[in-house]
C-alpha cells in the first residue's frame, strides 16, 4: 500500500517530503499495534478481575458450611479438597451406601 501511495504522489508531482518516511510509518504502525495489544490485555485482566469478584461473591454450601466459590476453589488448589455434594432439597434422603434405593 505504501508503494502505491508513494507512486501516486510521485505521479501527481507532489514533493517527496509531503509524506512521512517509510521507517517512521513502520514505527507508527508498530506503536499502534502495541497499543492495541496492550488494550486487549487490559480488557482480559478486567474480565478476570470481574470473574474473581463474581466467584468471591457467590455462595456455595460445602459439607454444611457456607463459603464462597472462590474460597472453595482456593481450598481445592491447596489440597484441602472437601467432598462436594449437591444440596438435598424437598426433604428427600440420599440412597443408602450400597447405592440401592429402599423404595
Amino acid at each position: 500500500m505504501d508503494n502505491l501511495l508513494d507512486n501516486y504522489a510521485q505521479s501527481l508531482g507532489l514533493p517527496a517530503n509531503l509524506t512521512r518516511p517509510r521507517e517512521e510509518r513502520a514505527r507508527l504502525r508498530a506503536g499502534r499495534e502495541e497499543a492495541r495489544q496492550t488494550e486487549q490485555q487490559l480488557e482480559l485482566l478486567q474480565k478476570a478481575a470481574d470473574l474473581g469478584h463474581t466467584l468471591a461473591d457467590s455462595d456455595l454450601t460445602v459439607e454444611g458450611e457456607k463459603s464462597s466459590v472462590l474460597q472453595v476453589l482456593a481450598n481445592l488448589a491447596a489440597g484441602a479438597a472437601p467432598a462436594l455434594r449437591p444440596q438435598q432439597t424437598g426433604g428427600t434422603t440420599p440412597p443408602p451406601e450400597g447405592g440401592h434405593d429402599a423404595r
